[in-house]
């Protein structure tokens, strides 16, 4: 049961990183305004995110707090899909995944190399976008 448990859990983190890879493939189809704008939106999404985290001692409301984060990006990612009436995903789904993607990453909830290697991806593409990345960098890093 318990090998049945980590395949599963492997495959679910195997989606994960393909759905942040193809929702980054869709952000560089993206004019660059709107590029900028979705990478400005997800980094502010995971400052204000942490923000809320770091507020509160670590514990179990901490680990619940964020459980819920990831669950509201799950459905404003489901819904924007679900809204979609193409294949192609629209700025805000991309947004809720990158966030989604970022923040497990950061969390250390998330551990596979995909994981690593997408949000590697992510951030370099954030550092060639904005020309304000390291503020941005720096805001969430504190």
């Amino acid at each position: 049961m318990f090998g049945f448990a980590q395949a599963q859990e492997k495959r679910k983190l195997r989606t994960e990183v393909l759905r942040a890879q193809r929702a980054l493939e869709a952000a560089h189809m993206q004019p660059l305004a709107i590029q900028q704008d979705i990478a400005r939106r997800t980094l502010h999404e995971c400052v204000v995110t942490m923000a809320r985290l770091s507020a509160v001692k670590p514990s179990r409301e901490q680990e619940s707090l964020y459980l819920l984060r990831l669950a509201e990006l799950e459905q404003r990612i489901k819904a924007a899909e679900s809204d979609s009436r193409s294949n192609e995903l629209e700025p805000s789904a991309i947004t809720a995944i990158l966030t989604q993607t970022l923040l497990a990453i950061s969390s250390g909830s998330r551990q596979a190399d995909g994981m690593e290697s997408i949000g590697e991806k992510i951030a370099q593409w954030s550092r060639n976008i904005l020309p304000d990345f390291d503020r941005l960098q720096a805001q969430l890093t504190h």
